[in-house]
């Protein structure tokens, strides 16, 4: 699998104290939440922008791929980014944002808000 350069994951370290999780929406990459993230980032706040499964890379990948890869990707990031900062934020882009709403919905304790678009 071929993973596209725009597509990479984003990760900023930020302050460490307070995480935003950005999520992509459907056929989407990191890259189109870069410029927000990246702007999170360099006001402290730690980032992190996963690419979603079967996303940027080929549509043969993202055919054998579903919501339930989907949520599970948005949530192994949600973990990682949760054991490194005692407060997270999770935005989400049109699918993240249901993807966001989900993590909510299993995590009310551990996410600090959402930011949905």
């Amino acid at each position: 699998m071929q993973v596209h350069e725009f597509a990479q994951p984003y990760l900023a370290a930020g302050s460490g104290e307070v995480g935003v999780l950005f999520l992509h929406g459907f056929t989407a990459s990191p890259w189109t939440l870069r410029a927000w993230a990246s702007r999170t980032a360099e006001a402290g706040y730690r980032v992190s922008v996963p690419r979603l499964p079967g996303h940027g890379t080929s549509w043969r990948e993202l055919e054998v791929t579903d919501g339930r890869d989907w949520y599970a990707g948005a949530e192994r990031a949600f973990l990682d980014l949760r054991a490194q900062c005692p407060t997270v934020f999770v935005a989400g882009l049109s699918m993240g944002g249901a993807l966001a709403l989900r993590l909510a919905e299993h995590h009310a304790d551990d996410i600090d808000g959402l930011i949905l678009v």
